[in-house]
């Protein structure tokens, strides 16, 4: 995907292809956040009060993504469908890093299981302690917390789930069922400082283009074998957005969460790890998935396309080029995210100076280049970025070197199926 640099650059200028390649990028980089924060969070905590924070992380971030999708795309409902649904454009499911299976029974009932988890993948060599607590401990809450956004009468349980996977089966299978005599599942009471957070409320308005094929929302018949590929140009642009909306409110949730239990120094702590790691990661692999070239054109491009910065009506981060050497990332002082009320964004922490997070951003897609720092007390805060010849490449950073136990930095992702022409039809698929 060559091409030139492009200041006003937006979503509406990528081809569907290229959507659907970016949108799996942006729902395993949101996904591979935690493995940035939760070890700085254990730098302080045994594992079963990490556990505590990831929970409260999910459970306050997640219902407030579910309910943007189901509005944006056109599905909002009350029944196992709209569940499936969700769960389908959750980055807590990112395609094919999860590889997720659905069928569903009638409106009130359904299954759906993991044919191979990634997620189970990395904690496995850690130990049965560890997988206890992912696949017991964190999703007991969390897959309640997200049907919850559906249905507080939504129960999700488990047919069997490791360690008990058995022989040639998939690695977990669950059940959804909503049933009237269910006790409510109640909402995390600190969801709502997540839902009145300036982002929480960032519209996403998509451009329309000449580009045509794939279903317009997803108000239609449940794909149980959805891709990216069955949505058009105009869905493709709100539901790629919308991943880097949920890897925004995921980091912010996390860290309001560490601040409920540490207070705000262990809170921004972990913030600049979790967003070092996975800036340097998404970058890597946005650079190498997209084609976007070598020199500082295709670097400012890949700067734009991570989840990171692609959201410049919130994070006020923007990206220039003054001249075919340089490139200059600019943080607006009116930046909405800085409205918050607390540093708990990207925007607020680098206005904290977490500059090693634009480093990471930058040297993920080109080790060899130079950033310079904003001038002291200057506003805005401007960074310079070039690529002299002859600069040894950077050495990693810890927080990057962390997240490299995980599958998800190497996991290749493909294209399984040819962008829809018309309205995808209807599937079904079994365990």
């Amino acid at each position: 995907m060559t091409r030139p640099f492009d200041a006003d650059f937006g979503l509406h200028r990528l081809s569907r292809g290229d959507l659907c390649t970016l949108g799996r990028e942006r729902l395993l980089a949101g996904h591979l956040q935690d493995r940035g924060s939760i070890p700085a969070v254990l730098r302080h905590h045994p594992m079963d009060e990490a556990y505590e924070i990831a929970i409260e992380e999910w459970m306050t971030a997640s219902p407030v993504y579910t309910r943007r999708m189901q509005r944006l795309l056109g599905y909002a409902g009350d029944d196992v469908i709209t569940i499936f649904k969700g769960l389908q454009l959750d980055i807590g499911f990112p395609h094919q890093f999860m590889d997720v299976g659905y069928e569903v029974h009638d409106r009130h009932t359904g299954d759906f299981w993991l044919r191979t988890c990634g997620a189970l993948a990395d904690v496995a060599p850690m130990g049965e302690a560890f997988v206890h607590g992912m696949c017991h401990t964190i999703e007991d809450p969390t897959f309640d917390a997200t049907a919850v956004a559906t249905n507080p009468r939504a129960q999700v349980r488990p047919i069997h789930r490791p360690p008990g996977v058995p022989r040639g089966g998939p690695d977990c299978h669950w059940t959804v069922v909503i049933d009237p005599a269910h006790d409510p599942v109640a909402p995390h009471p600190r969801l709502e400082r997540v839902a009145r957070s300036v982002l929480a409320t960032l519209p996403n308005e998509p451009v329309d283009t000449t580009e045509t094929g794939g279903r317009s929302d997803y108000s239609g018949p449940f794909e149980a074998d959805f891709e990216l590929e069955h949505l058009s140009h105009r869905a493709l642009q709100i539901a790629v957005r919308e991943f880097a909306i949920q890897g925004h409110l995921l980091a912010r949730a996390l860290m309001l969460a560490v601040d409920h239990h540490d207070g705000p120094d262990r809170a921004v702590e972990a913030g600049r790890a979790l967003f070092t790691g996975i800036a340097w990661i998404t970058a890597e692999r946005i650079h190498r998935a997209l084609g976007t070239g070598d020199d500082l054109a295709a670097l400012a491009n890949t700067l734009q396309l991570t989840h990171l910065l692609g959201l410049v009506d919130y994070t006020g981060l923007s990206v220039t080029m003054p001249d075919a050497d340089t490139i200059t990332l600019t943080l607006a002082p009116d930046a909405p995210a800085l409205a918050e009320g607390d540093p708990y964004s990207l925007a607020g922490l680098l206005d904290l100076g977490a500059y090693e997070i634009v480093d990471a951003l930058v040297h993920g897609a080109n080790p060899g280049a130079v950033v310079s720092h904003p001038e002291a007390n200057r506003s805005p805060a401007v960074w310079t970025i070039t690529a002299p010849p002859g600069v040894e490449p950077v050495i990693e950073p810890d927080e990057v070197q962390v997240m490299r136990f995980s599958t998800g930095p190497t996991t290749v992702l493909i294209r399984r199926r040819p962008l829809a022409v018309g309205s995808a039809p209807a599937s079904t698929s079994h365990p």
